[in-house]
């Protein structure tokens, strides 16, 4: 194995786990999002024991990771005539699902300013216009991010 093989396989384990933090980091499942790390940087469809090997996790937890990123449109499930095992790849729509579930997101986030917001008592004119200046910042997130034109392809 060269070097090269090397540093790629560590880059590659590095950039899946870090994918998975940022995912439950973002609400989603960790699980889901090494999964949605590997299949990008190997960019080909995997069979289900291919990624539990690959990530180190059990068969349920494939099956969660798969049908929630399948959920959110980012995965497919490809059925391949003579052969025993689904594969799991990327959609070609993965970009604008990706879009869509990070806007889901900064949505959840603004309801949540919002619903505190609306418990405040009218005492509490400070606290709510600090968190009113949050819940806009979330907001302007959230529409930058929903009229982001991405012509890019399928990875």
């Amino acid at each position: 194995m060269t070097s090269h093989a090397v540093d790629l396989t560590d880059l590659r384990a590095d950039f899946v786990e870090r994918l998975g933090v940022l995912a439950q980091a973002e609400g989603g499942s960790r699980n889901a999002g090494r999964l949605f790390g590997l299949l990008a940087f190997e960019g080909g469809a995997m069979t289900a024991p291919e990624i539990a090997e690959a990530l180190r996790i059990g068969r349920s937890s494939v099956v969660e990771g798969t049908k929630y990123l399948e959920s959110h449109g980012m995965i497919r499930r490809l059925g391949r005539k003579g052969q025993r095992q689904d594969e799991f790849e990327l959609t070609p729509s993965v970009l604008p699902a990706l879009q869509n579930w990070i806007c889901a997101r900064r949505a959840a986030v603004c309801r949540e300013f919002d619903d505190i917001i609306a418990s405040l008592p009218s005492e509490a004119g400070d606290t709510r216009a600090r968190l009113e200046t949050f819940a806009r910042f979330h907001r302007r997130i959230e529409a930058a991010i929903s009229s982001a034109q991405d012509d890019a392809r399928h990875p």
